[in-house]
């Protein structure tokens, strides 16, 4: 891992996927596979903000996963990341409307690392 990183990931790459339990009180949200999980993620210093949908991996335990766009790695450099998760089922990623956020108490900390 990276220099005060919770996941690193090469410049360019799209594995290996993000994976996270979402807890409360160190305990996995209930109601998971009826909700829409997405992750998002912001460049430190340029404000960039990448991110999408989340697979949900393990309902029971609130273990979801984000398989990485294209795009989402192009720029190098670290991120605050956080996955928000909406308890009512948006048609789309731009009407989710975050019903609680993980983790709740500060950010994931992603860093995109340079390519040879």
């Amino acid at each position: 891992m990276g220099h005060n990183a919770d996941f690193t990931i090469r410049n360019g790459d799209t594995s290996p996927t993000l994976e996270a339990r979402l807890l409360r009180d160190e305990t996995p949200i209930p109601n998971i596979r009826d909700a829409t999980v997405a992750f998002e993620m912001q460049h430190t210093r340029t404000d960039e903000r990448v991110g999408g949908l989340c697979t949900i991996i393990d309902s029971e335990d609130a273990h979801v996963g984000y398989i990485w766009n294209d795009r989402d790695t192009d720029t190098p450099g670290y991120y605050n990341a956080v996955f928000k998760v909406d308890y009512d089922i948006p048609e789309s990623l731009s009407e989710l409307d975050a019903d609680e956020t993980f983790p709740s108490d500060d950010f994931l900390r992603i860093e995109v690392t340079e390519t040879l």
